[in-house]
C-alpha cells in the first residue's frame, strides 16, 4: 500500500507519496525524508519569477517535513545548495535580485522588443535608438529581424516618443490600422528574457 488517504481532513499515512510542487498531502507526523528532484527545472523556467516561485513551494514541501526529517534537493549547485541547507531562503532571492541589478533586468529596468516584417526597417529604428537614446542597451533577438532593448523606467515616455518617430519615418503613409506595420514593438515584454 502505497497512499492511503481521508481526504475529508487532508491528512494521509503512507510509506511513499510523489507528489507535483504545491500538491503534496499533510502526513501524520510529517515525511522522513522529502526528495525535491526537479530543483534545477523549477529554477530554469523561463519566468521573471522563476527563483520565487520555487522557493514558495520548496518552504510548502519542507513545512510538511518531519521534525527529524532529511530534505534533499536534486541538481541544485553549492552556493543554492548551502543557502537551501540553512533554510535561508531569503539570501536565494536577494542573490537571484543582485544578479539581475548587475545585469540591469526587470524589476530595476524594463525590457522591449521589436520584430519586423525586412532588416531595412529594422535597422531604422536600431540607429535611432543608437543616436537618440543612449541609455537604451540594445540586446539580440531571437532571429535576424528582431531586436531586444532594455531602459531605464524614467526613459519610457521619451523612448515611446523616439520609437514613434522612428516608425512613421519607416512607413510614412500609415493612416490606419489596415496597413500592416512594418515593425511590431513591445514595452515591457518579459518573453524575451
Amino acid at each position: 500500500e502505497i497512499y492511503q488517504c481521508d481526504w475529508s481532513s487532508d491528512v494521509c499515512s503512507s510509506d511513499l507519496v510523489i507528489a507535483t510542487p504545491g500538491a503534496e498531502p499533510s502526513i501524520t507526523g510529517g515525511y522522513s525524508v522529502v526528495v525535491i528532484a526537479d530543483a534545477v527545472n523549477m529554477l530554469g523556467v523561463p519566468k521573471m519569477r522563476a527563483v520565487e516561485w520555487a522557493c514558495l513551494s520548496w518552504a510548502n514541501a519542507i513545512s510538511k517535513t518531519s521534525s527529524d526529517g532529511l530534505v534533499v534537493f536534486v541538481g541544485v549547485g553549492e552556493s543554492l545548495g548551502t543557502y537551501l541547507n540553512q533554510l535561508d531562503f531569503y539570501s536565494v532571492v536577494e542573490s537571484d535580485y543582485l544578479e539581475r541589478k548587475e545585469l540591469q533586468l526587470p524589476p530595476l529596468s524594463r525590457l522591449g522588443s521589436a520584430l519586423a516584417q525586412d532588416a531595412k526597417a529594422l535597422n531604422t529604428l536600431v540607429e535611432a535608438l543608437k543616436n537618440k537614446a543612449p541609455t537604451v542597451r540594445l540586446l539580440p533577438g531571437s532571429d535576424t529581424n528582431s531586436i531586444g532593448f532594455n531602459y531605464q523606467y524614467s526613459d519610457s515616455r521619451e523612448l515611446a516618443q523616439l520609437i514613434k518617430s522612428a516608425l512613421k519615418s519607416i512607413h510614412p503613409n500609415s493612416k490606419g490600422s489596415s496597413n500592416i506595420r512594418p515593425i511590431k514593438v513591445r514595452m515591457d515584454d518579459f518573453n524575451i528574457i
